[in-house]
């Protein structure tokens, strides 16, 4: 079994949001179509509220003195944390972000946000009462990020991408 910190949990949180806004710039600067772009580029905003919003969360643990999660608890995390930050195959690998299509990228967008809802439902399972709040609000705006790009993915396959 492994322990680790809250504010490590909330450290993997801020990798995720960093990650997810390094992508949606990438697609943004690449993408063709401008309402493609416009989604990409509010998505990239979104990710960087929603990392301040848990460096704010890590900071006030941290000031706590930085409360262990349980066991088990670590373990579900860790879980967790690889499916969001690993869903399935990486764009940037053996294929550059400037050579996949934009519906490629929604799809691997799709798959991360959905992930990321995953590991934040465990996340507000073992943070303090009064921080799940602002877990809740970026769980909903998660969920709204991933029907926008559905309907984007869906509106770009209509007009012949």
């Amino acid at each position: 079994m492994q322990t680790i910190s809250l504010k490590d949990a909330f450290g993997f949180a801020i990798n995720l949001e960093k990650s997810g806004r390094e992508f949606y710039t990438g697609c943004g600067k690449n993408a063709r179509k401008e309402d493609a772009q416009k989604v990409f580029f509010f998505l990239a905003d979104e990710e960087k509220k929603h990392c301040t919003i848990f460096e704010r969360m890590s900071a006030r643990v941290e000031q706590d003195g930085g409360a262990a999660v349980s066991d088990e608890r670590a373990e579900q995390l860790l879980d967790a944390y690889a499916e969001a930050f690993f869903p399935g195959e990486a764009l940037s690998g053996e294929k550059p972000l400037k050579k996949v299509n934009t519906i490629d990228a929604i799809g691997f967008a799709v798959k991360m946000e959905l992930n990321s809802i995953g590991y934040y439902k465990r996340l507000r399972s073992v943070i303090p009462e009064e921080d799940r709040d602002s877990i809740d609000l970026i769980m909903n705006e998660e969920q709204q990020h991933y029907e926008q790009l559905n309907r984007l993915k869906e509106s770009l396959q209509r007009s012949g991408k």
